[in-house]
């Protein structure tokens, strides 16, 4: 009927098809916007993601899409440098949906955020590249907590540049940030060892029950409205 809007029913994986993931990877890899939203250590080889997941080091959720009639790939979670700290697991969230279901990626991170919980997983972290405003706009609806920036955090495009940090659960924000140093010098190391000094972030160490020691800076309201659209 004339204006009836339709629901989409969807469901999520983690035992995806290689032919889904063969679209999906295709999909992403081929995104005007690949190379600069991803760090350059993403992976650009499918078999060498594959054989990570198959390692376990990284965890690919899929969502799946029943548009008439007939399932249909939605787009991709996957949880990468995950870890144990005192006794509680954590991952990174990487993503990427496509174009056509973006609307609906809400649903599938609730779907996969309600899944990871009943396998005790509650400690997600992310960071996006500072001008990837889209990204930091559909974590902030997702209730993910904004912890300010890391300057060249990593590399984009074969340069380093700054990311906005966040952290899933406010109780976790500390780890954020001594996870964040800790895969930033790993970044580092993998270019030449060192960054040339004036790229360099500034490092403190601290101890998990210390204060974040990358702070944000005070946000006008004129300001924070610019960074949600």
């Amino acid at each position: 009927m004339p204006g009836t809007k339709t629901t989409l029913d969807i469901h999520i994986t983690n035992t995806p098809t290689l032919e889904q993931v063969k679209i999906w990877w295709s999909e992403l890899q081929h995104d005007p916007a690949r190379f600069s939203a991803y760090t350059n250590f993403m992976q650009t080889d499918l078999d060498e993601f594959l054989d990570a997941v198959r390692q376990g080091e990284i965890t690919l959720w899929m969502f799946l899409v029943e548009d008439g009639g007939k399932p249909r790939l939605g787009g991709g979670f996957y949880l990468h440098d995950q870890g144990v700290e005192s006794g509680m697991p954590y991952a990174w969230l990487g993503t990427y949906v496509l174009p056509a279901y973006r609307n609906l990626v809400s649903r599938a991170w609730r779907l996969v955020r309600q899944t990871c919980s009943e396998q005790n997983l509650h400690r997600f972290f992310a960071a996006v590249r500072r001008s990837n405003r889209p990204v930091q706009l559909a974590l902030r609806r997702e209730k993910f907590l904004y912890l300010g920036t890391y300057t060249d955090w990593s590399y984009f495009e074969g340069k380093p540049d700054t990311v906005a940090l966040f952290s899933q659960r406010q109780q976790d924000r500390n780890l954020a940030w001594v996870l964040a140093e800790q895969r930033s010098q790993t970044f580092r190391q993998s270019v030449s060892g060192t960054w040339p000094k004036a790229m360099q972030p500034e490092v403190i160490e601290l101890p998990l029950a210390s204060p974040p020691y990358h702070r944000p800076r005070p946000v006008s309201p004129r300001e924070h409205a610019g960074r949600l659209v």
